[in-house]
């Protein structure tokens, strides 16, 4: 679990001319005292996140309309894969479309992918309000603002104590949930001039096996022809390629189920048995995370404010997939004069000598795979108003971290196709004492991979009203932006020799680079109803160039009940750390 420290940066300014509240809305940096903006911005209160029993932020953010195909927490039957990760995407243009932003400012980016970021590390209970803007805005916020953009805003001035808890239980076994959220605030930041809020997350999720579902349980269907076996399995089939046939001496006895059947697909198969990978894996990772923040906010003077922050999350994710299998078109054969040689099968279908088969490494058990996250993120900072300016400017520090882990039937290649010649690995039953511990010698376990991003960002703006035009304040928002990205992955001994089941190919990654921005904002009145946002940012980066991103929004509304939007601008994403830094490989 995890603990924080923290405070928000989704500032409000001054009161409007008639004393509505001015706040800063996501996609522009100029208070205003109308939710109504000319660009379109989906706004998710905390009575209705109360309302909606959802417990994690990922859970909120599936019921977003324009936040669909986002990454999948749950490994699919056979080898699919989990990164441990989850999250948004914004009309279908992938995660590294969509900035996501706490309080206003960017969140560390997933470290194993570079590009996304992790919702599983915002605690439910400290938000207050989710904004999702579903439109483009780099000329706001630079890179990754393609399809839009998903604030986390906290909660503010909160005093009290609330707790609360849930179980799920399924109707059937597997899939429970439970989970624990915590928030506590003290003191009123008008009256007392502080308040400090914390809040704490806790949840566990049980891994669903496919075997626990009906659905799920198999894919060898032969009563709808479906035969969704493979021919890789144990006890293991031979290979008679002079014969174009497949055999397997245990089929008589009905192979080994539930994980190995009978089956005989054309064109190559004789009756020989099939792997159901169905048997052995996970529909859904067993999951446990923990999220903490505390907020702190003080009031320096009348009109400014101090905030710090931090933020604590681990997460781990934990699933299972099939057993590995072994097949090497030469090279893997039984020895004729191996203790366990099929001799009556073999003389039966015409076989002789060494015996080529393919295996697959069930007496280990399933694949076993885990994903660790640690996410930090500290910040401090001001806000208020100062020579007629409403400024808001902060440091903030984002650190991510992953650590993956595999274990069970992982195995080393160059251990095992040796081990399995020797003979002394049984590959059609078990083996002795001797051949199980020979067996077990192959395997892997361990973290062959972890990756670690920071990134240090130092910004700040400040917006006021120029002049009041006969439709209302024209105003201007002006700001600057530096930033500081790291990325490192990381690879065991094992893997960067490709002794792994990773394979060859591997090789640790360094890399980083700064970005310097300036962006500016106006606001126009052209009459009543009408409204214009112009908006521009300047952005270098220090690997691949720089760039100018200008936008233009409109904003009518003829009637009470009619608000036509429309925009015009560019965008731009800027290539993750990993793409620039690794080595430029090329195969024929």
């Amino acid at each position: 679990m995890a603990a924080v420290f923290g405070c928000p940066f989704a500032a409000s300014a001054d009161d409007g001319a008639d004393g509505t509240p001015r706040v800063l809305i996501t996609g522009t940096h100029i208070a205003q005292t109308d939710l109504e903006t000319a660009l379109p911005v989906q706004i998710i209160r905390r009575d209705e996140i109360a309302r909606s029993g959802v417990t994690t932020v990922e859970q909120l953010l599936e019921r977003v309309p324009a936040n669909f195909n986002g990454v999948n927490l749950g490994a699919t039957i056979g080898n699919g894969a989990n990164p441990g990760l989850s999250a948004a995407n914004l009309r279908g243009l992938g995660s590294g479309s969509t900035l996501v932003l706490l309080n206003g400012r960017r969140l560390g980016n997933y470290a194993l992918d570079g590009e996304s970021v992790d919702l599983n590390a915002i605690p439910l209970a400290a938000i207050d309000r989710v904004e999702v803007l579903k439109d483009g805005a780099s000329a706001i916020y630079g890179t990754d603002a393609i399809a839009g953009v998903i604030n986390f805003v906290l909660r503010r001035d909160y005093a009290g104590i609330e707790v609360s808890a849930d179980y799920g239980a399924a109707q059937h076994a597997g899939g429970d949930s439970g989970s624990i959220n915590a928030t506590a605030g003290y003191g009123d930041a008008a009256r007392d001039g502080y308040n400090v809020f914390a809040a704490l997350s806790w949840q566990k999720e049980q891994a669903l096996k496919a075997i626990d579902r009906e659905f799920a349980r198999t894919g060898h269907r032969p009563d709808l022809g479906i035969e969704n076996l493979i021919g890789i399995t144990f006890p293991a089939n031979i290979i008679d390629r002079p014969g174009r046939r497949v055999l397997n001496p245990s089929r008589a006895d009905g192979c080994a189920p539930p994980s190995s059947l009978p089956f005989s697909p054309p064109p190559f198969f004789t009756p020989a048995c099939g792997f159901d990978p169905a048997s052995m894996v996970d529909l859904l990772p067993g999951v446990e995370r923990g999220s903490a923040l505390v907020r702190g906010t003080w009031r320096a003077d009348r009109a400014i404010d101090l905030f710090a922050e931090a933020l604590l999350a681990r997460n781990r994710f934990d699933w299972q997939l099939a057993p590995m299998g072994v097949f090497k078109f030469s090279g893997l054969t039984y020895p004729a004069g191996g203790p366990y040689y099929p001799t009556a099968f073999a003389a039966a279908n015409g076989l002789s000598g060494d015996l080529p088969f393919a295996f697959r490494a069930t007496e280990l058990g399933p694949r076993l795979n885990s994903v660790t996250t640690e996410m930090q993120r500290y910040g401090v900072g001001a806000q208020g108003q100062a020579a007629g300016w409403d400024f808001d400017v902060a440091a903030v520090y984002n650190r991510n971290q992953q650590e993956v882990g595999y274990g069970g039937s992982y195995l080393y290649e160059s251990k095992i196709v040796p081990a399995l010649n020797s003979g002394l690995i049984n590959p059609w039953g078990p083996s002795a004492p001797e051949g199980q511990a020979l067996l077990r010698s192959t395997a892997y376990s361990g973290s062959p991979q972890s990756a670690r991003g920071t990134s240090s960002l130092l910004n700040g703006f400040a917006s006021r009203d120029i002049a009041h035009l006969p439709a209302g304040p024209l105003a201007v928002a002006l700001g600057a932006e530096l930033r500081r990205e790291r990325l490192n992955y990381d690879w065991d001994p094992a893997a960067l020799s490709g002794e792994s089941p990773l394979g060859d190919g591997l090789f640790p990654d360094r890399g980083s680079r700064r970005v310097y921005a300036m962006f500016a904002e106006l606001s126009v009145p052209i009459v009543a109803g009408l409204d214009a946002r112009l908006a521009a940012r300047f952005d270098d980066y220090s690997d691949f160039g720089s760039t100018t991103n200008p936008k233009l929004a409109l904003r009518w509304q003829p009637a009470r009940e009619l608000l036509l939007r429309g925009s015009w601008g560019t965008g731009f994403r800027a290539p993750p750390l990993y793409a620039l830094s690794e080595p430029v490989t090329a195969s024929t």
